[in-house]
């Protein structure tokens, strides 16, 4: 299973998300949204995905965690403000 697809899974089953967009280019990049991180500080959101993905049924290994550069977590009404047109994007190289 590819690396995006092990993240999706086990972001998909911890949080149940409204939307949750990752990409791979040389490293794991997206955003997961959902109503779980409502009132939750965003360092202890960070901790509940890197929580999720170590002690998910598969988690994940060290080097496959060390190729996550970012996710974003996010409400639904943070992602509504934000929009998706204002995606990420890593810059051109």
């Amino acid at each position: 299973m590819d690396l995006v697809k092990k993240i999706k899974t086990v972001l998909n089953r911890s949080f149940k998300p409204q939307v949750l967009e990752l990409e791979d280019d040389d490293g794991v990049i997206g955003v997961v949204v959902s109503d779980h991180f409502r009132a939750v500080e965003s360092l202890d959101r960070q901790l509940m995905i890197q929580n999720a993905l170590r002690q998910s049924l598969t988690p994940l290994s060290m080097e496959e965690m060390s190729r996550i550069l970012a996710i974003a977590p996010m409400t639904p009404e943070e992602y509504v403000a934000y929009g998706p047109k204002n995606k990420v994007r890593r810059k051109a190289r």
